[in-house]
């Protein structure tokens, strides 16, 4: 991270903060969201060879996300309930094939761009698996809990 960090700061002028050794990067001001996403998805492709998708929110967004869960409250742990921001927008007919997938014991929502999943067994051995899941709706995704979400928005 620190060389990303380094070279986003050197070449975009983009000041970065990371969180934890996850991924999780924050950016205090960015001026157009796209285009750092987009300059992020350059850098780890130029400096490690990875073709990723830079997904991301600002902190309304994410505060927005939080404020939708359907699966907030009683009944549903926030370490077990897992927000993935989606690349694109998804067709009604992409998620109801998740209720055709044999095994599949979560419970799940879409909306504005977020595919919300609670894991009521955990996500050891689940079969939705981000794989499934960008499969499932033909899009890329990342994923992250309830707690680490919490803890990107109070960094800002």
């Amino acid at each position: 991270m620190p060389l990303l960090k380094r070279h986003l700061k050197e070449t975009y002028n983009i000041s970065v903060e990371t969180y934890k050794n996850s991924g999780n990067i924050i950016v205090k001001d960015p001026n157009d969201q796209d285009k750092v996403l987009k300059n992020i998805e350059e850098s780890v492709k130029n400096l490690f060879k990875i073709d990723i998708a830079a997904l991301g929110r600002d902190k309304d967004q994410l505060n927005h996300s939080l404020e939708k869960n359907p699966f907030a409250g009683s009944g549903y742990e926030k370490s077990k309930t897992i927000l993935y921001i989606v690349e694109k927008e998804i067709l009604a007919d992409r998620i109801l094939e998740f209720g055709k997938m044999k095994g599949i014991e979560e419970e799940y929502w879409y909306a504005e761009k977020i595919f919300y999943v609670h894991y009521k067994n955990g996500v050891g051995r689940s079969k939705l698996t981000t794989a499934a899941i960008e499969r499932g709706l033909e899009s890329r995704v990342t994923g992250r809990n309830v707690n680490t979400i919490e803890e990107l928005v109070s960094k800002w």
